[in-house]
This record gives structure tokens, C-alpha cells and sequence, in this order.
């Protein structure tokens, strides 16, 4: 659960519309492989390796002598991928001894990970692209006809960079993203869409290049243990963990909604992920959870609770919803949403309020919101004097322009929203810029924050801002954070009678 977890976080803090693999690093995935990269070498990956007959080492597994049973291990290890089938049906059998090495040998030849054929396979077709290995055109031709997931678009992108042709990625539907939003509960108090950005995420060297401070590559300690070139190391060995487990995620769009009624004790936050995963994967691993207690069926679906106060559906490879709040007084939605998902038919409409409200805001921008503020919204006193708050955007070539109108009642009260509104951005720049030396991401932070423009008129207060890289400060910064407590945990294990670096897995 914790793979998957971390995935979604990090790719709705990026914004929608990237891959996870996009943010692995080529040169680093394979020498974490230990494959010298080449045409050649690449193409062997894409050719599938004779299958041997295990039968044979399979059946020695439950030997009675144990120099025969480690013999066959052994054997059947270095037979690598190919036999992976014969393993997982042995890895059922009836002798305990055989599952049990079955069950070793499929841990060690995936590296840990169901889904690490797929990524390795996904990462030699991309590799043979950014070669531009025109011997491989072949081969990859043949891929774009395939089934598999990711597969096939992979493959035409490779030929694309090939033959030096324009290659533009396939999203979600418009029309399938809209739908998701009508899926929400009825009593929802503010939702929210993030649309695919239709580009890539920078590869992780490219991110932590930008960082600066003393690893920066022009300074004295590139290759230090806190450089750019250990926490690539590191937070490629993080993505490889986690991309093996459920395979290549891509997210093309986000859904919220967050119910009128909020608080510490009650309420509820929906969230519909569109985009292409593996839904057996991620089932698989919501069902091996350590708190999981077996997935209980709500209108004909699958709901699996990794915790109390989380609901999630796999319903589809593109669609995952997650419900999710404090369940100490209200029950989730979880029956409102399966009954949804079922129908393609959700409450939201029937707000007849939120509904007018939605309809006659800008929904065209990758980024919009709309809240209407009632009595739980009103408890955070710079809310207070606003009937309805609704959030647009522009994506021009360079620039996100957002674009946030806040309107109220009594001006003399939206006055003072608007004079908290100031104070409380002032004394969050003065923060970011006193910490921006400690941790180089904030300076991108407080950059999109001296951007915003606050403007009150009469009963409506406005807020602009047009920002370079939007969302991205956000990954910047947790990559900053965790790479430097990862050394710190290093340096502290390493201290002792082992001198030797301590990875931290």
C-alpha cells in the first residue's frame, strides 16, 4: 500500500499528466541493473529469452537431501525470467518446501517486485529511443501492435525519437474527465480538477540539478554523499521499489471533493485519479497490506480498507477512487461512490447550488475549483465574510496564469477577510525567504509566492498569480528533504565498528 501511496502523493503534488517513469533517470535505472547500456545490449532486453524446461529443477525443490534442494535453487535462479510461470504455479503447490522456494526464487528473480519484467522491458524501449538506434526500428514496430499495458505507446514514441518524427502522448478523454466530476456525493462543499499538463515530468537529475547548494554540480561537493549524484543514486533505488511493485502509473487528471460539512470529527474527501495503471497490481498490493483484512464487496466492487478512515476502488486500468475522512461520526460515502462508479452516475448534480455554481465557472484551464462557504468553511476567519470562492486558470506557452474571485456580503467584512489574507501572505513570504538559504527549492517557492496579487473591490477580493514551473517547487522540496535526512540516517548507521556506507532502503 505505501508504494502506490507514495506514487499518487507524488504525482498529485506534480500536477496531473506524467508518468511515473518518467522521472527515472535511464543511465541510473540501468547501472542500478548493472547493464552497460548499447543498442545491443537494449534489444536483447526486448528479445524474449528461450524458455527452459524447469520441470525437472522444480521437482528437486522439495528433495529430501538438502545439497539437492539448494542445487536446484541455484539452478532455477540462474534460469532468470523465463520461467517465471512454472515458479508461480509452483508456488501453489501442495509440498511446503517447494511453494516456499518457489515463492524465494519468484522474489529474486523479479528483484522483489511482481511488476519488474514490465518496468525493465518499458525502460529498454525508451532506452532504444533515446539512442535513436535505428537497428532497433524492427523490432519496435512490432511492439506498437502490442496489448500490453504501456507497451505499444512506448514503442511508437521510440520510433518517433528514431526517425526524428513529433510524437505526442495519448491522455484522457475531456469527456471522461467531466464525467469523474459528476461521480462526486451529492453534499460535496468545494471541488476541484487537475488536467493533464500534456508534458513529461523533468527526469530526476534535471530536478535535483536545479536545486543548488553545496552538492550543486559547479560546487565543491557534486559527488558528496548529500551531492546530486548520491541522491539520484538514492531516489532512483526509491522509484525502482516502487514502480516493480505496481508497474508504470501514468495520472492524466485528478478529481476533489470535499464535503460541506468538514471538521475534525466529521466529513469526507473523494478523490478520482484517471489515467493508466495496473489494476491488479495495485489490487494485489491493497490486499497484502499489513493492516488488510480482505477486500469486501459494495455495489458488485471491490473496496479495500488500508486503514479506517480510507476507502479505495480499483474499478478500472483508468480510473482508482479513494474516499477518505476522520469516520468518527458520519460513515464514508463508500456506497454513494461504488453506486456511481456503477451507473457512471453520481449525487453532485442533484446540489442544485454547487451545480449553478460549477456550470458558470471557466472549467477550460488545467486547474480550476469552486467552494461555496457555508458554516464549517466559515470557522477559518479568513473565509468568513465569502459566500462563494471559485479558481480558474490559463496555460500559455510559458506561464500558468490562475486567477482566484472570492465573493461576499457585507463589504465592511470582506474588508477584513482581506486584510487577514494580506497579513497571513506577508508573514509566509518573510518565513520562506529566511529558510530559502537552508533548503534551495523554497527560492522557487517563495517566487510563486511574490507572485500572487491580492485586489479588493467592494465585496470581491481577487488573487493572480503567473507561475514558470507550477507544481513543481513541491517534489523539488520533498526530494530536498528526504535526500538529506537519508543521509543523515546513513552517516549515524555508519558510525561504529562498520565503517561502510549504510543504503537505506
Amino acid at each position: 500500500m505505501a508504494a502506490f501511496g507514495e506514487i499518487l502523493l507524488f504525482a498529485v503534488l506534480c500536477g496531473a499528466g506524467h508518468d511515473l517513469l518518467d522521472m527515472m533517470p535511464t543511465e541510473a535505472y540501468w547501472q542500478a541493473k548493472g547493464v552497460t547500456v548499447s543498442a545491443e545490449t537494449m534489444l536483447a532486453e526486448l528479445t524474449p529469452p528461450a524458455k527452459p524446461d524447469a520441470a525437472e529443477w522444480i521437482a528437486k525443490l522439495g528433495h529430501e537431501k538438502a545439497d539437492v534442494r539448494e542445487e536446484a535453487t541455484k539452478k532455477l535462479q540462474g534460469m532468470g525470467a523465463a520461467i517465471l510461470p512454472q515458479l508461480q504455479a509452483a508456488a501453489k503447490s501442495d509440498d511446503a518446501e517447494v511453494a516456499a522456494r518457489a515463492n524465494m526464487l519468484i522474489g529474486k528473480i523479479t528483484g522483489g517486485g511482481a511488476r519488474a519484467a514490465e518496468v525493465r522491458r518499458l525502460m529498454a524501449i525508451r532506452t532504444l529511443g533515446e539512442l535513436k538506434a535505428a537497428d532497433a526500428l524492427p523490432a519496435l514496430k512490432k511492439l506498437t501492435a502490442s496489448k500490453e499495458l504501456f507497451v505499444a505507446e512506448y514503442a511508437k514514441a521510440a520510433v518517433a525519437a528514431i526517425e526524428g518524427k513529433p510524437y505526442k502522448r495519448p491522455a484522457t478523454d475531456a469527456k471522461a474527465f467531466q464525467e469523474d466530476l459528476w461521480l462526486l456525493p451529492r453534499n460535496c462543499g468545494l471541488v476541484a480538477q487537475v488536467a493533464s499538463s500534456g508534458q513529461p515530468l523533468p527526469k530526476l537529475q534535471d530536478w535535483i540539478a536545479t536545486m543548488g547548494g553545496p552538492g550543486a554540480p559547479d560546487g565543491p561537493r557534486a559527488s558528496a554523499p548529500d551531492g546530486p549524484e548520491a541522491m539520484t543514486r538514492r531516489f532512483t533505488e526509491m522509484l525502482i521499489k516502487a514502480a516493480e511493485q505496481v508497474g508504470n502509473v501514468r495520472l492524466d487528471g485528478l478529481t476533489f471533493g470535499l464535503s460541506d460539512n468538514v471538521s475534525n470529527k466529521t466529513g469526507f474527501l473523494v478523490l478520482v485519479a484517471r489515467g493508466q495503471y495496473d489494476s491488479e497490481a495495485v489490487a494485489g498490493l491493497l490486499a497484502r497490506g499489513r493492516r488488510a483484512q480482505g477486500p469486501e464487496t459494495v455495489e458488485g466492487l471491490k473496496v479495500y480498507r488500508p486503514e479506517r478512515e480510507f476507502a479505495i476502488m480499483v474499478p478500472s486500468t483508468d480510473r482508482l477512487v479513494v474516499v477518505g475522512g476522520p469516520a468518527r461520526k458520519d460513515p464514508l460515502p463508500v456506497e454513494a461512490m461504488a453506486k456511481a462508479i456503477k451507473t457512471g452516475k453520481g449525487e453532485l448534480a442533484n446540489n442544485t447550488e454547487m451545480a449553478k455554481l460549477i456550470q458558470a465557472t471557466d472549467r477550460t484551464g488545467p486547474v480550476w475549483a469552486v467552494a461555496r462557504i457555508g458554516e464549517a468553511y466559515q470557522k477559518a476567519e479568513f473565509l468568513r465574510a465569502f459566500h462563494t470562492v471559485t479558481l480558474t486558470s490559463t496555460q500559455g506557452k510559458e506561464l500558468l496564469e490562475l486567477n482566484l474571485r472570492a465573493e461576499g456580503g457585507e463589504p465592511n467584512e470582506v474588508a477584513q477577510s482581506y486584510a487577514i489574507m494580506e497579513k497571513g501572505l506577508a508573514k509566509l513570504r518573510g518565513e520562506i525567504a529566511r529558510h530559502a538559504d537552508e533548503a534551495p527549492p523554497l527560492k522557487t517557492f517563495a517566487e510563486v509566492l511574490q507572485a500572487i496579487q491580492l485586489h479588493l473591490d467592494g465585496k470581491v477580493v481577487t488573487a493572480t498569480a503567473k507561475l514558470r514551473t507550477p507544481f513543481q517547487f513541491i517534489p523539488m522540496m520533498l526530494f530536498w528533504t528526504v535526500g538529506r535526512n537519508t543521509h543523515a540516517v546513513e552517516a549515524k548507521a555508519a558510525v561504529g565498528a562498520n565503517p561502510a556506507p549504510v543504503r537505506v532502503r
